[in-house]
């Protein structure tokens, strides 16, 4: 009988291998499950519509934010080209030009009306000094001085010598302040005095 049935304490002790075997074996395929569920977890974490929109919107940000860096760039590379052009233009531009040419010939109207002046005020004294002279030698100046100039009362003309008076004809007397009529009475040459 003790042959037919196993001891006791040994199968107890058996039984209890069995049990710890099976106590292992339990927590190891929990572990694994475990292991396994916190994977699927994480891969359905990662696989999740709202991990990958909340991904991809923080990649659009992080685009954006680069479209917008290099957008800022070109518009300032663009701004400086256009400030530069700008800044050409106004070297080159036809309105500065004729305003320093309106300049150029506003200096060179004063200049030439003070030329002018100066060029007036020389031919005013070169005239007087003209008109002077032209006094002291003026018969209207021998005039002034107590002479005569005398004209035929018919022709007009100057009489500079007795040779073509006659007596009796009428003559032209001017004098400083008016003329006179007068008649040859007599006539008396130089050699005869």
């Amino acid at each position: 009988a003790e042959l037919v049935t196993p001891d006791r304490n040994e199968q107890l002790r058996m039984l209890d291998t069995a049990n710890q075997r099976l106590a292992q074996a339990l927590r190891q395929l929990q572990e694994n499950f475990r292991e396994r569920l916190n994977w699927c977890d994480g891969r359905l974490q990662q696989l999740h519509p709202a991990r990958l929109l909340r991904d991809r919107a923080q990649r659009l940000d992080e685009m954006e934010t680069r479209l917008r860096q290099v957008l800022r760039t070109a518009l300032q590379a663009r701004n400086a080209h256009l400030k530069e052009l700008q800044a050409r233009l106004r070297q080159h531009s036809p309105v500065q030009r004729l305003a320093l040419l309106k300049a150029a010939a506003q200096g060179l109207r004063q200049r030439l009306a003070f030329a002018a002046r100066q060029q007036l005020t020389t031919l005013k004294n070169r005239l007087a000094v003209a008109v002077r002279t032209l006094d002291t030698v003026s018969p209207l100046a021998t005039l002034d001085r107590g002479y005569a100039i005398l004209t035929d009362a018919i022709s007009g003309t100057v009489l500079i010598s007795i040779q073509t008076i006659k007596p009796g004809q009428p003559l032209h007397a001017r004098l400083a302040d008016g003329r006179l009529l007068a008649r040859v009475e007599e006539i008396t040459k130089k050699d005869e005095n």
